[in-house]
């Protein structure tokens, strides 16, 4: 596999390999770049983009009249054959069609007309204008409001990608990576007659939440998607087929695992999801562990313990997040340690005991 340390947005989108776990996701190339992200996360709004781009690809439902794939394959195919009588040097690529095979004449004519394709479905601005997406950095938070009224608050190193604009005629469909708050505006104030173009949807890599007038936080970090549910109603459907989807009301948390294939249903505080809109820290399992889990992901820092031990030590309260330096400051006071830092590592050390 490529060194990607110093990869831009354009260099992954490139990428085989980037590729093909963003559009085709396993549990081991899920792990890799999960453990890739943590030791590299001065990349993560690069891979984030590049994966919004991506994702943004494989949901444009756009199909040729029928007959355009197989006009379009015959003519380059006689063009090859063109080609190949023409009593010309041949450039060294021209040659190596001419040395190929049949299938492979026929795999390269494929490949000529997906490239067309895509040209004139994503780049041609006549044919299919151009994707909306919404980002924030490390430690920074959005507030959006969409075009029907909607409102969105983007928590760091999230983004969010939508077609605009929407139409009365359609759903509303967006992509969300990182963790974000949605507050929904109805269509319809009717919900036993809600119309197709009444639906509001909300993908991730591993679901999709309906929604037909609601407040709830989707958190899509690790691996995992949370999403907890504040006021009205929602739906929540897997790109795993074989998992039937699950109806949410007010107070309902939902954790899923694609990796484990595990759905985790639970009653929860919405307050204590959503407090990090107003710049506080509320876990309901106040770990060091999940703190620093939570500071990784939205500050873009790797923190390492000396201890093993402070993991499961427990912080109650809320924590202060105007800015890195205050939950550090807790952090240090509270556990009584020292905290190293070399650029985006910090080192949490014990303070050695006083006799």
């Amino acid at each position: 596999m490529q060194d990607h340390d110093h990869f831009s947005m354009q260099d992954f989108l490139c990428d085989e390999a980037f590729q093909n776990w963003v559009l085709h996701p396993d549990a081991a190339s899920d792990a890799y770049w999960e453990q890739w992200m943590e030791q590299h996360p001065q990349q993560r709004p690069a891979i984030f983009q590049a994966k919004a781009f991506l994702r943004e690809l494989r949901f444009v439902h756009h199909l040729p009249e029928e007959g355009t794939e197989e006009q379009s394959l015959k003519q380059v195919l006689l063009r090859i054959e063109e080609i190949e009588r023409a009593p010309v040097t041949r450039p060294a690529l021209i040659r190596r069609i001419f040395n190929m095979s049949l299938s492979g004449k026929i795999a390269a004519a494929c490949l000529f007309v997906l490239l067309l394709a895509g040209y004139f479905l994503f780049i041609h601005p006549s044919r299919n204008e151009k994707p909306q997406q919404f980002a924030t950095s490390f430690g920074k938070q959005q507030q959006l409001t969409l075009s029907d009224g909607s409102s969105v608050v983007l928590n760091a190193n999230s983004s969010v990608t939508l077609k605009k604009p929407w139409s009365d005629n359609v759903p509303r469909e967006l992509w969300l990576t990182g963790e974000a708050f949605f507050k929904v505006v109805h269509r319809n104030a009717d919900s036993t007659q809600i119309r197709e173009a009444d639906r509001f949807l909300v993908h991730t890599d591993d679901l999709t939440v309906e929604v037909l007038g609601t407040a709830f936080n989707i958190r899509n970090r690790r691996g995992k998607t949370e999403v907890m549910l504040q006021q009205g109603k929602i739906s929540v459907r897997f790109n795993d087929s074989s998992k039937a989807p699950v109806v949410l009301r007010p107070g309902d948390l939902l954790v899923y695992d694609p990796a484990e294939k595990e759905i985790l249903q639970r009653t929860a505080s919405p307050e204590k999801y959503v407090a990090w809109k107003e710049k506080k820290l509320l876990l309901e399992d106040p770990s060091v562990a999940a703190i620093i889990a939570y500071l990784e992901d939205n500050y873009g820092v790797t923190i390492r313990l000396d201890d093993p031990q402070l993991a499961t030590r427990k912080i109650e309260g809320p924590i202060l997040l105007d800015n890195l330096e205050d939950p550090l400051f807790i952090l240090s006071t509270v556990l009584n340690i020292d905290i190293q830092r070399n650029d985006s590592l910090l080192i949490f050390k014990t303070k050695p005991t006083k006799h």
